[in-house]
């Protein structure tokens, strides 16, 4: 989409004019939003932070398309056609047999980005100390993706690690559902959009996003890891996903690797006088926007001999000339701005926040990586904490480590900070010190600390589970349940004892038409259905009962007769087991498993 390319460009300036134009057609005109709803979800929702910071109108637009999205790409996949998945194992053996434990979760991780990405490197620990809590940690790479050494440091991890990047996504459902996992967790969100199909079906009986820019907005019975510093209890109504806090903070690392470098040779390299004060900006495209320039512009005009690098993937000659630009206004040099090249590995990369002495954040949305990279380099930050979560990581990694300093409400005090480090050098070696503090093992804080992440993180996903369960065996009730999908329902029970499965479909359908969320009625369509022989139509049935609530129990024991029938073991396997992890006294779905066991056992 345009907008999107005027922001990678960094004229997030003209973006801004166009999405206004657009979310105005949008919200006027719903022939327009249906017409163009999977584009607009797919390549727009993802931007809505990088061009304004309004938690109420960002969230107001995202659910209006994600609901849309829902209705006019999600929904109409009623009848998923599982294909047989030809599983791709790197270095690994998927045919090992596994000792099922109660004491164990089963964890399954999607994402397009086990690799060098800024999701690999801020999960790359967690999953670590993850898979050392339990031995069923499934991951599964999605779309396309390089296999390179951080990707083969993921593998090692775990002996379940899947390949789906050349398959469907309903090769990948399928893969999920056998699987039978207690706890899926998609990194990406709203950077792989295709993820939405998986987190709609749910195939786990706990699914949540994390990382990944903002929560998906597709589901209100999925969840969201955050914190109470990027997420405030407040924010809830404006998503969809039910926010779930982790007890310190959002992420955490083990560190950075960065080659050695002589500091003050290589300032000297790129011609940086002994005393000046160098500030760091590393912003891609879309996170720059004339506001931040200024402010950047303000900064140096009071700092003598001070200079700023910019670093990040964008039009740097577009990026150059809006410098230029507004230096020339201000009466500034525009030399000071000097404009660094793409480095080809993180390592390199990370060798600029040794030389800088202030980094100066972006805004509306903040850095997250590149964030967390500066406070690994012991490098002061200046940040603007702003409504949205993505204007809040600065504030949130800030105060893990116990900073206040730099930390602005509005851009008069991002100046106001920028110029005081700047400015004052004891100031700058105080806050050096806290952050290198801040890494010791006496004093080590949250964010440096993915082992403790990963325990509080597994506490929270066997409550989350504990929850699902009891939330299961529930009976099947919806007490809001209209009349005359009532008398629809209760005709055509009457018709299955007068053993007339035909028309009872008929008032099945016709309760469901009345009701669409009437569980009771899909449960006995599919089962009139399958009285007559006609096992596709019974699937769709009892797949839309998990649509509705993926923990229904009976539903999971259905499909798995039907699989059984049509002698789809693997399957029919995993539909019991999952019905009998959410219900541990069905006996019916014992019963039936362990016909197939033993089937098993004598062929």
């Amino acid at each position: 989409m345009q907008i999107r390319a005027y922001l990678q460009s960094g004229l997030t300036d003209i973006a801004q004019q166009h999405f206004q134009q657009l979310e105005s057609i949008l919200l006027q005109e719903n022939g327009v939003l249906q017409e163009y709803v999977r584009l607009i979800y797919e390549n727009l929702v993802f931007s809505v932070p990088y061009l304004r910071d309004r938690i109420d109108l960002n969230g107001y637009f995202n659910k209006l398309i994600g609901t849309a999205y829902i209705q006019q790409c999600l929904q109409p996949v009623k009848e998923l056609e599982l294909a047989k998945t030809s599983l791709t194992t790197i270095n690994k053996s998927d045919n090992k047999s596994e000792k099922d434990s109660s004491e164990h979760l089963r964890i399954g991780i999607i994402s397009r980005h086990f690799r060098r990405h800024s999701i690999g490197w801020c999960s790359r620990d967690i999953i670590r100390e993850l898979s050392k809590l339990t031995p069923h940690l499934y991951l599964y790479v999605t779309g396309s993706s390089n296999f390179d050494d951080i990707a083969e440091d993921f593998s090692q991890m775990t002996d379940s690690f899947f390949d789906f990047s050349s398959q469907s996504n309903l090769s990948l459902l399928e893969k999920l559902r056998a699987d039978s996992l207690d706890i899926l967790i998609d990194m990406d969100s709203l950077m792989s959009p295709s993820h939405a199909l998986i987190l709609h079906h749910a195939p786990a009986k706990v699914v949540l996003s994390w990382l990944g820019c903002e929560p998906p907005y597709i589901s209100q019975e999925n969840y969201y890891l955050c914190d109470r510093y990027t997420h405030p209890e407040s924010v809830q109504s404006h998503y969809q996903e039910k926010l779930i806090r982790m007890p310190d903070f959002a992420m955490a690392i083990a560190g950075f690797s960065s080659k050695d470098i002589d500091r003050e040779s290589l300032r000297r390299d790129l011609g940086l006088a002994p005393k000046s004060i160098v500030y760091l900006s590393v912003a891609s495209g879309q996170k720059i926007n004339l506001d931040s320039i200024r402010s950047h512009i303000s900064i140096l005009r009071q700092v003598p001999d001070s200079v700023l690098i910019h670093k990040g993937s964008c039009d740097v000659e577009v990026v150059r000339s809006l410098y230029e630009r507004e230096c020339l206004k201000a009466g500034i040099d525009p030399q000071r701005c000097q404009f660094l090249p793409f480095q080809k590995s993180e390592e390199d990369h990370r060798v600029v926040y040794q030389i800088a002495d202030v980094a100066l954040d972006t805004y509306p949305y903040n850095g997250g990586t590149h964030n967390l990279e500066c406070l690994w380099f012991n490098l002061p930050l200046v940040t603007l904490c702003g409504e949205q979560a993505v204007s809040r990581m600065g504030y949130s990694f800030l105060t893990a480590v116990g900073i206040s300093e730099g930390i602005a409400k509005n851009w008069e005090e991002y100046i106001d900070w920028g110029v005081k480090l700047g400015t004052n050098l004891d100031l700058r070696l105080q806050l050096q010190q806290q952050l290198h503090q801040s890494k010791q093992k006496e004093t080590l804080s949250s964010i440096w600390n993915p082992q403790k992440f990963a325990l509080d993180a597994y506490t929270l996903f066997q409550a989350l589970e504990k929850k699902a369960v009891q939330k299961a065996l529930l009976p099947i009730a919806n007490p809001s349940i209209n009349e005359a999908a009532k008398f629809k329902f209760e005709e055509g029970k009457d018709r299955v004892k007068e053993q007339d499965l035909d028309r009872a479909v008929i008032s099945f359908r016709e309760a469901i038409a009345l009701q669409p969320d009437y569980v009771a009625a899909y449960n006995q369509l599919g089962n009139a259905l399958q009285g007559l022989g006609r096992s596709d139509e019974a699937i769709a049935a009892y797949q839309k009962i998990l649509e509705i609530n993926p923990n229904v129990a009976a539903a999971h024991c259905n499909l798995g007769s039907i699989w059984q029938t049509q002698e789809k073991y693997e399957l029919a396997i995993a539909a019991y087991q999952r019905a009998i992890a959410l219900k541990p006294d069905f006996a019916l779905a014992y019963r039936n498993l362990s016909g197939l066991v033993a089937k098993d056992l004598t062929d």
